[in-house]
């Protein structure tokens, strides 16, 4: 599947030596070393599942505003529902799991209708648009108070008024 994305068989038999020295997933490393980007690799995963892909910013997280998961989830998180309204879910399995993902396919057929691939990068960003403040962050980072300010501390191009004894803010 990654060649008729673009890698040659020689850059595959290089990285498959290295990952196998390493003791990593070869496509952790393709990933990690940057020679397939996360939106290839997983656009690929669903082509090989028979399942469909989400891009980043093609979806929103529909989970509960009380209680958000964590960005770095790798899912399953809900993205809507279908014509008959079961929830749908988007996953971005770990890149060494595409056997256990396909197993787990077999084992429950039937989630196969309710099942998209994404990447980690696009679950973190529908985490984050589905609330405003985190949409904001993503969407314009250059005028989004998260993205510009550390957090608990004021910005350093703004005098501090009262100076504390320690000196600062």
């Amino acid at each position: 599947m990654l060649r008729s994305r673009g890698l040659s068989d020689g850059v595959l038999r290089a990285v498959f030596r290295e990952a196998r020295a390493m003791a990593i997933s070869p496509v952790r490393l393709l990933l990690e070393r940057g020679l397939v980007t996360q939106e290839a690799y997983y656009c690929a995963f669903a082509e090989a599942t028979g399942l469909g892909f989400l891009s980043e910013g093609s979806f929103v997280s529909r989970h509960n505003p009380q209680f958000p998961p964590p960005p770095e989830m790798g899912g399953p998180l809900p993205v809507g529902r279908s014509e008959t309204g079961e929830m749908l879910f988007a996953v971005a399995p770990a890149p060494e799991s595409f056997a256990e993902f396909q197993d787990y396919l077999r084992r429950f057929p039937a989630m196969r209708k309710r099942i998209r691939i994404a990447s980690p990068r696009a679950l973190s960003r529908a985490i984050a648009a589905a609330d405003p403040g985190g949409r904001l962050s993503v969407e314009r980072a250059h005028v989004s108070a998260r993205q510009t300010m550390p957090k608990g501390r004021p910005p350093s191009s703004v005098p501090c008024l009262r100076p504390s004894p320690a000196g600062c803010c």
